[in-house]
C-alpha cells in the first residue's frame, strides 16, 4: 500500500495511519477549513483486479451517505486519486489502477471489539448497547439497506463508549440484488455469517438479526459462541451445531432462548427485526423500557458505561428537613446612625445655600 502520510486526498492531510482491514486501510486526517480531524477510509490499490472492488468501494460511501442516525458513522465525502497523479507520490503505483476513499466521523474510542477483549461488559452497558445497535438497524433496514458484515469491529466507539455502525462496505440493496457482484455471494467474517451467507442464499433483515444474535452471544460471555480452527469446522458449526451455554450469574436462564431464536439456523424462525430482539432481550431481564431510557439519558449526558450500574432504581438524595419554625425574614432595613448624621448635615447645608440665594436676589432687585 502506498505510503499517504504528509500527502493530501481531496482538503485533507494525511497524519497517521489507524488501521487495515481486508480491502481498505484507515487515517486520520486533518480538515484545515473546518479545523478538524477525520478518519480516512482508502482502498488498497492492489485489490483492484476487476471493477468489482471500486464499485464495492463507491457503493458504501453513498450507502453510508444516505443514512442519518444519531449511531451509525457519518460520512463526510468520497473522492477517487487517479493512477497517474499516484505516481508522484510513489513512482512504483500502478499507473492503471486509482485510490478511492472517503472521510468519515472519527471515533477515538477504539472498537466493541476492544471493549470486549479488555473487561466483561455489564448487563446495564450491554443493554444499551445491543438497543443503540438495533435502533440503527431497523432504520437502515426500513430504507432497504442490510449490513451483511455485522460484528463488534465494525461497531465504532466515540470518547463516551457510545456505538456507532460502520463499514457498509458489502451491504447488499434489499429488492435489488443485480447490484450485487458475483463474489458478494460468500461476503462477510465467518465466525458471525448467517448459514445463508455460507451457502450464498438470499441475505437480508434476518442476516443482520443472526449476526446480532452472535454479538449478543458474545457480549455476554465474552467470546463468540463458534471459535473453530479452520472455515470448515466453522461452517458446520454455523449449519448445524447448536449454540452452546455460557454461564454467567446475573442474567437469567431464559437469556438462552433470546440468544438460540436470533441464532435460528431457518431465517423465518428468527426475529423479524433487530429492534423485536432488543425487547425481547429486555423481557429476559425483567426489565421496563422506561428504565432503559433513563439509562439511555445518563449514558446522554456524559456518564461513564461503568458508572451505570445494573440495580433498582437508585432513592432520590436525603435532604435536610425544614425546622418546624423557620425564622422569619428581617424585611425592615437597619441603616447606620453615622450615615443618618450626615444626611442630615447635607440637608441643612442645602437650606441654607438656598436661604443666601433668596437674600442676593432681594438685594440685587432692591438695588434697581
Amino acid at each position: 500500500m502506498i505510503n499517504l502520510i504528509g500527502h493530501k486526498l481531496g482538503e485533507y492531510t494525511i497524519v497517521v495511519k489507524l488501521g487495515e482491514g481486508g480491502m481498505a486501510e484507515v487515517y486520520r486526517a486533518n480538515e484545515a477549513a473546518m479545523n478538524r480531524d477525520v478518519a480516512i477510509k482508502v482502498i488498497d490499490p492492489a485489490h483492484q483486479n476487476s471493477p468489482d472492488f471500486t464499485a464495492k468501494f463507491e457503493r458504501e460511501a453513498r450507502t453510508i451517505a444516505s443514512l442519518s442516525h444519531p449511531h451509525i458513522v457519518k460520512i463526510f465525502t468520497f473522492g477517487v486519486m487517479r493512477g497517474f497523479h499516484l505516481k508522484f507520490i510513489d513512482p512504483l503505483a500502478d499507473a492503471r489502477k486509482d485510490l478511492a476513499w472517503f472521510a468519515m466521523e472519527l471515533m477515538p474510542g477504539g472498537t466493541l471489539h476492544d471493549l470486549i477483549r479488555e473487561r466483561p461488559l455489564t448487563v446495564a452497558e450491554i443493554r444499551l448497547y445491543l438497543h443503540d445497535l438495533a435502533d440503527a438497524l431497523d432504520y437502515a433496514h426500513g430504507r432497504g439497506v442490510v449490513h451483511c458484515d455485522l460484528k463488534p469491529r465494525n461497531v465504532l466507539l466515540d470518547s463516551q463508549k457510545n456505538g456507532f455502525l460502520c463499514d457498509f462496505g458489502i451491504a447488499a440493496i434489499i429488492g435489488q440484488p443485480e447490484k450485487r457482484s458475483e463474489n458478494d455471494s460468500l461476503v462477510g467474517t465467518p465466525v458471525y455469517m448467517a448459514p445463508e451467507q455460507w451457502t450464498g442464499a438470499e441475505t437480508g433483515i434476518w442476516t443482520d438479526v443472526y449476526a446480532l444474535g452472535v454479538m449478543l452471544y458474545e457480549m455476554l460471555a465474552g467470546k463468540p459462541p463458534f471459535e473453530e480452527p479452520t472455515p470448515y469446522a466453522m461452517f458446520q458449526a454455523h449449519m448445524h451445531g447448536p449454540v452452546p451455554e455460557f454461564t454467567r450469574t446475573d442474567v437469567p436462564d431464559t437469556m438462552m432462548a433470546v440468544i438460540e431464536r436470533a441464532m435460528a439456523k431457518e431465517p423465518d424462525a428468527r426475529y423479524a427485526s433487530a429492534g423485536e430482539l432488543a425487547r425481547d432481550f429486555d423481557k429476559a431481564l425483567g426489565v421496563q423500557r422506561s428504565r432503559y431510557s433513563s439509562e439511555i439519558q445518563a449514558r446522554r449526558a456524559g456518564a461513564a458505561p461503568a458508572a451505570i450500574v445494573d440495580a433498582l432504581p437508585v432513592a432520590l438524595p436525603k435532604t435536610t428537613p425544614l425546622p418546624a419554625n423557620p425564622p422569619q425574614a428581617n424585611t425592615a432595613s437597619t441603616v447606620p446612625a453615622s450615615t443618618i448624621r450626615m444626611y442630615q448635615i447635607t440637608i441643612i447645608v442645602m437650606l441654607a445655600i438656598i436661604v443666601m440665594l433668596l437674600v442676593i436676589c432681594v438685594g440685587l432687585l432692591s438695588a434697581r
